[in-house]
């Protein structure tokens, strides 16, 4: 960045708050297409979260990150209990999707047998992910480019000289184990890994969740992703 970058905090009316300040007609319509079972919720649990469970390999949407009403809460469960209040909220039931991956389907669909679906009276679908990326080693030239042709911040002198260490050490990491191989570090497995959310929609589409619930609930028209 140029050292006459004016980088500030967002301030309030950078953003537009739509949770307090909705037309009570909007909600209306809202309250009316859940009523009519137009709706239906997904939720995205494909990922392994690491910096939300503090480690490698553990499923993120199983993670029981928050303690409410003297209990630690998983990502399913306090998303379940939303769509489940809404719904008594409208006196009808709302399906709920979670959008998985060969990372996380098994673990999510045990789980939620064993908690009997947190006696989750609506629909509840998984869908599994049928997309996987593979995880390479960069190269040098690209970790260049990045570091080099790309706008970073400039630091005061000792952390460039730390920077600058790190970046040495990275490029003799990358020749030491092979540009453009897969990463696998200590498992093999990590050379793949799900490739995100832009994937979860035609993932839907692929594997008959959409198909399935559209057949059990045929006046569905949005879904809440």
């Amino acid at each position: 960045l140029s050292p006459t970058t004016d980088i500030r905090d967002v301030e309030p009316g950078d953003v537009y708050d739509a949770t307090g300040f909705l037309p009570a007609e909007l909600e209306r319509i809202g309250q009316a297409a859940l009523a009519a079972g137009q709706v239906a919720v997904v939720s995205l649990a494909a990922g392994a979260g690491s910096r939300w469970t503090q480690g490698a390999g553990v499923v993120k949407a199983l993670h029981p990150f928050a303690r409410l009403a003297g209990k630690h809460r998983t990502f399913v469960e306090t998303h379940l209990a939303k769509s489940r209040r809404v719904g008594r909220s409208v006196g009808a039931t709302i399906p709920h999707i979670f959008t998985t991956s060969y990372l996380t389907h098994a673990p999510i669909a045990a789980y939620l047998a064993a908690e009997r679906n947190y006696g989750y009276d609506g629909p509840l679908l998984l869908s599994p992910g049928r997309s996987v990326g593979l995880r390479l080693v960069p190269t040098v030239r690209d970790l260049r480019f990045a570091w080099e042709e790309l706008p970073v911040q400039v630091l005061d002198e000792q952390a460039q000289k730390m920077r600058a260490s790190l970046h040495a050490a990275l490029i003799s990491w990358v020749q030491s184990v092979g540009e453009g191989s897969d990463y696998t570090d200590n498992v093999p497995s990590q050379c793949l890994h799900p490739v995100g959310h832009w994937f979860e929609v035609p993932n839907m589409l692929r594997n008959g969740t959409l198909a399935q619930l559209l057949t059990e609930r045929p006046g569905l028209r949005y879904l809440m992703v």
